[in-house]
């Protein structure tokens, strides 16, 4: 039998898959939207499926071994929810909402990993869809703080909170230091946009999650940065003058600084932070955490 090319698949098809894909990225830090978020996340598995629906049996060939062992892990999650759970209605409730979700994401990524053709143009919509969020999170907040001096912490009616929106933005920045890592180091693009554009959204990053006050948002995007930067070099430290090696790493550094340094002077709650380290090294001595009244 021939084997008919991905090339033949209809161009809406693939219009269609990267809408819907990247329609389910903008959406994922916005609140009230779970059961949209799982009518596309199921859409995308069925038009990925329709798309490559030739190389479906190679791909779920060459993953045979991690398809049988996530049949049997949930198996195995099911017969527990059933039978010896204490609380089964509450989980087969996490089942429901966090494993077959996750299912689907992995589903999703082994059709994109095994048909092969558009993996820059997902990059792409990937970037887009996730650039987007974060500056729509920015302007739609920006009237909060004009009148408040700063912006909220809390979810609103069109933003999540600080954590999911700096999930969020580190996400999108892992997108854009890797693709700014090929195009530096090995004349290769990861995405289809312009390096301006690349450099821009690094920042629109940073200034988002230092606006936000997220601490947690502000280590990933130092941990991101900082261990992405150490792997590349110690990668290719053979390949890499002494000096460009010295270079990059002082860049890297002052960055990190920068980042770091900007965020706790700005946020006050890294002065909080700064406080109960010592509550959180010695638990024992220290048991504000239990009762701040009664151990002040």
């Amino acid at each position: 039998m021939r084997e008919t090319s991905l090339k033949e698949a209809p161009p809406w098809l693939g219009h269609a898959t990267l809408g819907v894909f990247a329609v389910l990225l903008f959406i994922l830090p916005i609140p009230g939207t779970i059961g949209l978020r799982h009518s596309l996340l199921l859409g995308l598995v069925v038009l990925l499926g329709v798309r490559f629906r030739y190389a479906v049996p190679k791909a779920a060939g060459g993953m045979a071994p991690v398809l049988v062992a996530l049949l049997v892990l949930t198996a195995w999650l099911l017969f527990q929810s059933a039978f010896i759970s204490p609380e089964t209605t509450w989980a087969w409730r996490e089942i429901k909402s966090q494993w077959f979700p996750a299912i689907l994401a992995f589903s999703c990524g082994v059709l994109l990993l095994r048909s092969g053709g558009d993996g820059r143009r997902f990059v792409t919509a990937s970037i887009l869809a996730l650039l987007l969020q974060c500056l729509f999170a920015l302007l739609v907040n920006l009237p909060e703080f004009l009148a408040h001096g700063t912006f909220p912490q809390s979810a609103t009616r069109w933003t999540a909170g600080k954590l999911e929106i700096s999930y969020a933005n580190n996400l999108l920045l892992a997108f854009l230091a890797v693709d700014l890592v090929f195009r530096s180091f090995y004349r290769c693009r990861v995405s289809h946009l312009p390096t301006l554009m690349l450099i821009a959204g690094v920042a629109v990053v940073i200034v988002s999650n230092i606006a936000y006050g997220a601490r947690n948002g502000v280590l990933g995007s130092v941990l991101l940065l900082g261990s992405l930067s150490l792997v590349v070099l110690w990668r290719e430290r053979k390949c890499f003058e002494g000096r460009r090696v010295l270079g990059a790493l002082l860049l890297c550094v002052t960055l990190i600084g920068t980042i770091g340094w900007t965020s706790y002077r700005l946020v006050d709650r890294w002065h909080k932070f700064h406080e109960t380290l010592f509550v959180g090294w010695d638990i024992d001595a220290s048991k504000t955490w239990l009762d701040a009244g009664r151990y002040p």
